[in-house]
Order: C-alpha cells, then sequence, then structure tokens
C-alpha cells in the first residue's frame, strides 16, 4: 500500500481507511490483486487530475472542475463517493461499467462485478468518517484505561491501609 499511499492520501484517506478499503475490495473478491485494487484509487486520481475523466463525469451530469477542486482541497474520497452515487443512477449495466472504467481506470474493466465495486466507491467518504470515530473510540478506551488504573491504584493504597489499620486494631 506504500505505492498507493499518495494516491490514497490526495483522496483524504489516510493508511488505515486505505487499507480497510483496499481490503474489502479483496474481501469481496473484486479484483485478483491486491494491486490491482489500489491501482484504481491512482488511476481514478490521475484521470479526475489530467481530465481525462472530464466527458464521462459530464455524462453523469457532475462538473469535472468541481471535482478536481474537492480533490485538491483534500476531499477526494468525497468527490469518489459523488461519482459512484452518481454511477448507480445509470440504468444501463454496460454504460454504467463503461464509464466507471473511463471515470476509475482500465483495472475497472477487471472487476468482477462493476456494481459491486461502484457500491463500495460510493462509500469511500464513510470510510474515512468510519476511520475517524474508530481512531476516537480508541483514545477514549486508552483514557479510559489510564482511569482505571489510577482508579485500581487508589483501590490498592487505600486497601492497604484499612488491611493495615485493622491489624493494628486486632
Amino acid at each position: 500500500t506504500n505505492e498507493f499511499s499518495t494516491a490514497l492520501a490526495a483522496l483524504g484517506i489516510d493508511g488505515p481507511q486505505g487499507i480497510d478499503l483496499i481490503g474489502q475490495a479483496i474481501e469481496m473478491k473484486l479484483f485478483p490483486q491486491i494491486d490491482q485494487a489500489g491501482e484504481v484509487f491512482e488511476e481514478f486520481r490521475e484521470a479526475l487530475v489530467s481530465g481525462g475523466s472530464a466527458d464521462a463525469l459530464e455524462q453523469l451530469g457532475l462538473e469535472a472542475k468541481a471535482l478536481q477542486d474537492a480533490l485538491a482541497e483534500g476531499r477526494g474520497a468525497e468527490a469518489m463517493a459523488t461519482i459512484a452515487r452518481s454511477l448507480q443512477e445509470v440504468e444501463d449495466p454496460a454504460r454504467r461499467a463503461a464509464l466507471a472504467a473511463e471515470i476509475f481506470g482500465g483495472n475497472m474493466l477487471l472487476v468482477s462485478d462493476p456494481d459491486l465495486a461502484i457500491g463500495l466507491f460510493a462509500q469511500a467518504d464513510g470510510v474515512k468518517a468510519v476511520g475517524n470515530e474508530l481512531q476516537k473510540a480508541s483514545e477514549q478506551m486508552a483514557d479510559s484505561r489510564t482511569n482505571l488504573e489510577g482508579l485500581q491504584r487508589g483501590a490498592e493504597s487505600a486497601g492497604g491501609a484499612f488491611a493495615g489499620a485493622l491489624n493494628d486494631a486486632v
């Protein structure tokens, strides 16, 4: 995934989130190889930046410039999700798959189920939100553990003092 970290970072997706997204694509058996799953993000970014996907985006009623701006602002995952949701509205499966290949690159032609892949991409902006919530939960658990350890030490200290006082009294 080091190879794809630049493309993922440009989409606003950091390491754990990117690994999760690529992992889901592999787990869903969308791509036969991990590098093909990662290359989709790289090719998507390149096609969007170069304007190579502008015609396909226009066919979906989307403005390439607005999506390029979102990418430049670190909101590429949001752009990806917006595009995928627009693709989901295309009724003809062959046209939907062709537009997806034009936007997300040639590796989309290798996908076992284009609609499933588009569904995963439609959740790309949620991956970041879930990743952020998981990070917060992890930090809260660490804080709680620290508080519990302090409580335990206090209880042990108080218990020792109580046992000493009880011994003195007997």
